[in-house]
């Protein structure tokens, strides 16, 4: 069994080189800044793909798996959750935040 990486309340920068797991502690947002990722989030029908400069909302309780889309090149990601002041960050879209990416459903 893999132990998920905990995305924690304070911003991180991450560098993936394989397949990781993730558990989403607290809302927030993830960027790719570097590469390309493909990303699956428990309880969607479809995968995605993430190219540099793109940003996927998540919700608290969300776990995923994400990979470099190109084998040889580590890609680079940076989260950073939801200000802690921010009530509306569970909507669909809380654009007072800077959220105004759609969040997937979270598993039931």
């Amino acid at each position: 069994m893999i132990t998920p990486l905990i995305l924690q309340r304070h911003d991180q920068a991450l560098t993936l080189d394989g397949a990781r797991t993730f558990r989403i502690r607290r809302s927030g947002a993830l960027t790719v800044r570097k590469s390309a990722v493909w990303l699956t989030v428990d309880g969607e029908a479809k995968d995605r793909v993430l190219q540099a400069g793109e940003r996927l909302s998540l919700r608290r309780g969300h776990r995923l798996v994400i990979e470099p889309w190109f084998r040889e090149e580590a890609a680079q990601l940076l989260w950073q959750p939801a200000p802690a002041l921010c009530p509306g960050i569970n909507a669909p879209a809380a654009p007072a935040c800077g959220h105004s990416v759609r969040y997937p459903r979270a598993p039931a």
